[in-house]
């Protein structure tokens, strides 16, 4: 079997005679899975010096998660660890404050998002979502190329309806579901993870692990998963480090395949 996995239409800008720092985003993608149209990360991210940050308002990612966090053309693998994408939804809507203190390496998100206001969720289905990251960097330099990220992810949700259904893929959108709980009465949904990467220059080593428990007056239950992972890019490349959300970003390459 095979389909279009998505067609994409993006575009960003910024507003040059603001006094103030503000970008816009704009995504509409042609999901080939379900074969319709949605809206992905679109909305404004404008500066807040005041508190140390911007914030988005609109479709955006949760904030919770390196792996998560990062664009999927950005990652290192095919697709997420199947634990994320079961617990935490690809885009959201609502606000999100992406914090930086340099002289205390601290970088933080702040979210709250509200999937009632446009009655059009992402699996898995959300009412309302309080998400938090908090990312502390005893070791970050350009200019010898290493980064030390140490974070904590928390997120507390209200599936919708009252019941959950947590189910992944192996790697690929078209495959049938390898994991399948099934639906189950879920009131209220906690997720708890630590979260290291180390970068050191072309190498980069990750890892993350999630705590998750559903709560519901039929009875409780309990699910844990991680990830790890090692990248390393041969012709020397090295991913940059944003601060703006404390993820790594795009590769890009030193000189174009065609000189």
């Amino acid at each position: 079997d095979s389909k279009f996995r998505d067609v994409r239409l993006l575009a960003s800008g910024t507003f040059p005679k603001s006094k103030r720092f503000v970008e816009w985003k704009a995504g509409y993608m042609y999901d080939g899975l379900n074969e319709e149209w949605i809206f992905r990360e679109t909305g404004l991210v404008i500066a807040v010096p005041e508190i140390w940050g911007h914030l988005f308002i609109g479709r955006t990612k949760l904030g919770v998660s390196m792996i998560k966090h990062m664009s999927g053309a950005a990652i290192m693998g095919l697709e997420r660890a199947p634990i994320e994408d079961m617990t935490i939804p690809i885009q959201n809507d609502g606000i999100r404050m992406m914090g930086y203190l340099p002289k205390q390496r601290l970088v933080w998100n702040l979210g709250y998002f509200n999937e009632t206001l446009l009655d059009n969720p992402l699996y898995p289905f959300m009412d309302q979502q309080y998400a938090v990251r908090v990312a502390y960097l005893p070791l970050l330099s350009e200019r010898v190329g290493k980064v030390l990220h140490l974070a904590a992810n928390f997120k507390y949700g209200n599936p919708k309806d009252g019941k959950t259904q947590l189910k992944a893929r192996p790697q690929a959108s078209t495959a049938p579901y390898f994991r399948d709980n099934g639906v189950f009465p879920a009131e209220h949904e906690k997720l708890i993870g630590p979260e290291v990467w180390y970068r050191d220059n072309s190498w980069l080593f990750g890892s993350s692990y999630y705590f998750v428990k559903t709560e519901a007056s039929q009875g409780d239950h309990q699910f844990q998963g991680g990830d790890l992972w090692v990248s390393w890019l041969l012709t020397g490349e090295v991913r940059r480090y944003n601060t703006r959300g404390a993820l790594f970003d795009f590769v890009y390459p030193k000189r174009s395949f065609f000189k």
